[in-house]
């Protein structure tokens, strides 16, 4: 009888913490998604279309794009000079980006340029069901406001998180993530699938046409001089982390690492099912 009234005391402890924690999470939910709306308002309502702002970054991508098209560089000619303090135009990003923006600057519809990576990252999230505990997670990736930045004015970071996403389940795809450079630690999430090797193969076989544009991105990165300091160099990696950890916890039984490896089933506690 003791053993057996131990067992009942054990039981109405557990289920009394799982619901503290339950109630925890709700919370955090509930307070965390007022903080996203709240930040969602400020930024959009500060916002004109008309002015040019949405989108900003794509618009500056494409110039550089079209100035490549007609001969004349993507990289600026101040970029190209010396040390120079990173201004709004400045193209950033490894010449591979313009397999991405030749196609939105000669006349694919831009909304497609939100629509496919958001698209992506939000059906990986879906389909992997995240634990209810990364809601809260999922949630303060829209109060950080460097993620509303990269939304509104339409980063090519985009692109790169949703790389992020589904290579956090399926792993090769994390190699597209070094469109965005300082992404590279995260690419290597997959680098024990050999097709994340096949995939970085392939990447390189279609740098090599970009040649001396190479050398002109190293120059772009070794001179340039941001006012921001490393917030500007590693702003987006909280969303990265976050976004990864949201995935990862994803409740769907999914495979390890490892091609042909035996599935890992997740248990389905209270605490870890989707809402």
């Amino acid at each position: 009888m003791g053993a057996l009234t131990r067992t009942r005391r054990d039981m109405t402890q557990t289920t009394r913490q799982e619901r503290r924690a339950r109630f925890a999470i709700a919370g955090a939910t509930v307070v965390l998604l007022v903080c996203a709306l709240i930040e969602a308002w400020i930024v959009l309502s500060s916002m004109n279309p008309s002015d040019g702002t949405i989108g900003l970054d794509l618009h500056f991508y494409q110039a550089n794009t079209t100035s490549w098209l007609a001969g004349d560089g993507f990289y600026r000619a101040g970029q190209l000079a010396g040390p120079y303090v990173v201004a709004d135009g400045d193209a950033m990003y490894p010449p591979t980006v313009l397999l991405l923006l030749v196609p939105f600057t000669v006349g694919v519809p831009a909304v497609l340029w939100w629509a496919i990576p958001l698209g992506i990252a939000a059906a990986t999230i879906v389909w992997v069901r995240p634990a209810r505990w990364a809601w809260p997670v999922l949630l303060a990736i829209f109060v950080y406001h460097r993620t509303w930045m990269i939304l509104v004015f339409g980063n090519p970071a985009m692109w790169a998180l949703a790389a992020l996403s589904v290579g956090a389940v399926w792993r090769w795809p994390a190699a597209l993530a070094v469109l965005k450079l300082t992404f590279a630690p995260f690419a290597l999430l997959g680098v024990r699938d050999r097709r994340w090797w096949l995939t970085a193969a392939v990447l390189v076989a279609v740098s090599v046409p970009f040649g001396a544009m190479w050398i002109d991105f190293a120059h772009v990165l070794l001179w340039a001089q941001s006012p921001h300091g490393f917030e500007y160099t590693l702003g987006e990696w909280p969303i990265a982390i976050a976004l990864l950890v949201v995935v990862r916890s994803g409740t769907r039984p999914r495979r390890s690492i490892g091609r042909g490896a035996p599935a890992q089933v997740v248990p389905a506690s209270p605490l870890v099912q989707g809402p």
